[in-house]
């Protein structure tokens, strides 16, 4: 069940019980939307820093890019007199290809629940203010009530009529969470078989660099 919906339910069933039990349920209905406001105020607080965190990751998005051009210039500089410092910064900028990647999940999954987070809140507006227009025309109808005396018993006043339209009052909020990774295990020989085929991979990159950089100085 999402937040709003257990805010909703916890308030109206909380509303339910007490209308029966006390007169002044006009102040009574006045403080369960007023709570409910409170409620879409504290949550859009979250949906902007949900917000936040989508553009640091963008942020952090553009750096990690820089550097992983960075390690690829380095490892051409440093093919000329040490391979292996050459196959080292090509391994680390795998590394850094590993974290965009990641970055850029986690970006895309605030960028997503941002976007649900932000049409639960319009829809749980919606629903407010159909509410608030609901709760102006039954103290309307009460007044009109009270004020022609046409009935004397709460049972057939509009007690009875607030208690249907109460029956009627639904939020239907739903809050994405945002999903957590998985971690994989591996054991020593598979590890032994990664690292292997990883530096044949770098390798093979190192080799397309150079023949990249001779290229360009033969056309030049």
């Amino acid at each position: 069940m999402s937040l709003f919906k257990r805010i909703s339910t916890a308030i109206y069933a909380q509303l339910d019980r007490a209308v029966g039990e006390i007169e002044n349920h006009d102040a009574l209905i006045r403080a369960a939307i007023g709570e409910q406001r409170r409620r879409i105020a504290a949550a859009k607080v979250q949906l902007g820093r949900m917000r936040a965190s989508e553009q640091k990751a963008a942020r952090e998005l553009e750096e990690l890019e820089k550097s992983e051009r960075l390690w690829a210039e380095r490892a051409v500089r440093a093919s000329k007199e040490d391979e292996p410092r050459a196959l080292a910064c090509l391994q680390r900028r795998q590394a850094v290809r590993d974290r965009i990647l990641r970055v850029a999940e986690a970006r895309e999954a605030f960028r997503q629940a941002a976007e649900r987070m932000s049409a639960d809140i319009g829809r749980c507006e919606e629903e407010l203010a159909a509410m608030s227009r609901k709760h102006e025309l039954m103290r309307a109808r009460q007044a009109s009530v009270d004020a022609s005396r046409i009935c004397t018993d709460f049972g057939c006043s509009g007690l009875d009529e607030l208690e249907r339209s109460l029956e009627r009052w639904e939020i239907s909020i739903a809050q994405g969470e945002v999903c957590t990774g998985l971690s994989d295990s591996m054991d020593s020989l598979e590890r032994e078989y990664i690292n292997e085929e990883r530096e044949q991979r770098l390798r093979a990159e190192l080799e397309e660099l150079l023949n990249g950089e001779e290229k360009r100085h033969d056309d030049a």
